[in-house]
């Protein structure tokens, strides 16, 4: 999510507890991962951003027949890498990406998923633009976000960000995302 070194190193602390922290949230996260392993269903390449360790994409590879999951933090890769050799997953590829600059051809994805993570970045419109890029033309952007209005880092001086949901769905629409 952008060159901001603090940011990096917080989720790459993070990483290895990281499934333990997400336990409050309990059945609508189990919710939201069913929703979006149905919105995805029968696509053939799905990619998410900001996968983290893996929840949404080991759910989605029953769903779609490629699966690449990504995140900036190296160290939520490795979690990543674990969970899906350890449940033998052959669909998903997990990779180390920058939402900001996705390595992907434009336009080769029929879903992007960005679980619990645009109200996060400090340049929204430069990651949906960079997501949008990506996508086929039809394509599907599923966004889920955990069940609070609004989140914000205050160790993150350079980037804090407060997103409330009406304008995320703001900058939606004005990115030509129909909603």
């Amino acid at each position: 999510m952008g060159e901001n070194k603090s940011e990096r190193e917080y989720w790459d602390q993070l990483a290895k507890r990281y499934d333990a922290s997400l336990g409050p949230l309990g059945r609508p996260m189990i919710r939201a991962v069913k929703q979006v392993a149905e919105a995805a269903q029968g696509t053939d390449s799905v990619m998410e951003v900001a996968a983290g360790t893996g929840l949404f994409a080991t759910t989605l590879a029953a769903s779609a027949n490629k699966v690449i999951a990504t995140d900036y933090s190296g160290a939520m890769v490795e979690q990543l890498e674990r969970k899906i050799d350890e449940a033998g997953l052959t669909n998903v590829r997990y990779e180390q990406a920058d939402i900001y600059s996705l390595p992907y051809d434009p336009g080769i994805f029929g879903v992007v998923v960005a679980a619990n993570v645009l109200h996060l970045v400090p340049d929204y419109p430069a990651a949906l633009d960079a997501i949008r890029k990506t996508l086929k033309p039809g394509g599907l952007l599923v966004t889920p976000r955990f069940p609070h209005a609004f989140v914000m880092l205050p160790s993150f001086s350079a980037s804090s960000t407060m997103l409330s949901l009406r304008l995320m769905i703001y900058c939606c629409r004005v990115m030509g995302f129909l909603l």
